[in-house]
C-alpha cells in the first residue's frame, strides 16, 4: 500500500511515522527556512517601530501556527471504533439505532462517516481529506488544529510577502534605500535577489494554502 507504515497493523499513527512524504519535507523546510528568513535578514533591515511591530506579530503567529501545526501531525485520526479494536478496550457507545459499516481492510466495524484512507492504510473519523503537506490525513480529531494551522501559515506568509514587498519598494527608490543596510555586508543587488526571491517562494505558497482555506 502506498506510504503504509509497516508495524503494528501495518498503518500510519500519525504524520511523524516514517516515511515522510516529499511535501511534507517541503513544508517544513519553507516553514524554518522563513522563519529564520524573517527574524535574521528581514527584521533587521526594519527601523523603529516597524521592526518590533512586525517582530512581535510574527513571532505570536508562527507561535500558534507552529503549535497548531504539530498537533494536527501527532493527533491519530483513526475511527474510535478500530482504535478500541485494537488497544482491546470496550469500542465508543452507540445508539442502538445507529448504523454502522465494515471496512474489509481494518477488517472491523467503523462509523458511516469514516472512510478508509490508502496512504495511511486505516479508516478516519468523518474523514475529510489526506494533507500530503503534513503527511497525514484530517479527520474529526485533528481538524481543528489543522484549521488553525493553515489559516495561521497564510497570515505568517502575508507578513514576510508584506516586509519584503515594502523592503524591496525602498531598495528600488534610489533616496529611501540609502538607509538600508543589511547587517551581513550584503549589495544592494543581493537584497534585490533575495526579496525577489522570497515573494515569489512564498507567494506561491500562500496561493496554495489558499486553496485550503477558501
Amino acid at each position: 500500500l502506498p506510504q503504509a507504515v509497516e508495524s503494528g497493523m501495518g498503518r500510519r499513527y500519525t504524520g511523524w511515522n516514517a516515511p515522510p512524504s516529499k511535501r511534507q519535507i517541503t513544508t517544513l523546510s519553507v516553514c524554518l527556512g522563513d522563519v529564520f528568513l524573517f527574524f535574521f535578514i528581514l527584521a533587521p533591515l526594519l527601523h523603529g517601530a516597524a521592526r518590533w511591530g512586525f517582530l512581535l506579530s510574527f513571532a505570536f503567529v508562527m507561535a500558534v501556527t507552529f503549535t497548531a501545526g504539530i498537533l494536527a501531525i501527532s493527533i491519530d485520526p483513526v475511527d474510535p471504533m478500530v482504535e478500541a479494536f485494537e488497544l482491546d478496550i470496550e469500542p465508543p457507545e452507540n445508539h442502538e439505532d445507529e448504523e454502522v459499516a465494515y471496512c474489509r481492510h481494518c477488517k472491523h466495524s467503523v462509523q458511516l462517516d469514516s472512510k478508509h484512507c490508502w496512504d495511511c492504510n486505516k479508516c478516519v473519523a468523518n474523514f475529510d481529506h489526506h494533507c500530503p503537506w503534513l503527511n497525514t490525513c484530517i479527520g474529526t480529531r485533528n481538524y481543528g488544529p489543522f484549521y488553525v494551522a493553515i489559516w495561521g501559515l497564510l497570515v505568517m506568509l502575508g507578513l514576510i510577502l508584506a516586509v519584503a514587498a515594502f523592503l524591496l519598494e525602498q531598495i528600488l527608490n534610489t533616496e529611501a534605500g540609502h538607509g538600508i543596510q543589511s547587517d551581513y555586508g550584503f549589495a544592494k543587488w543581493h537584497l534585490i535577489t533575495i526579496l525577489i526571491l522570497t515573494i515569489f517562494v512564498n507567494g506561491v505558497f500562500a496561493l496554495l494554502d489558499m486553496t485550503l482555506v477558501v
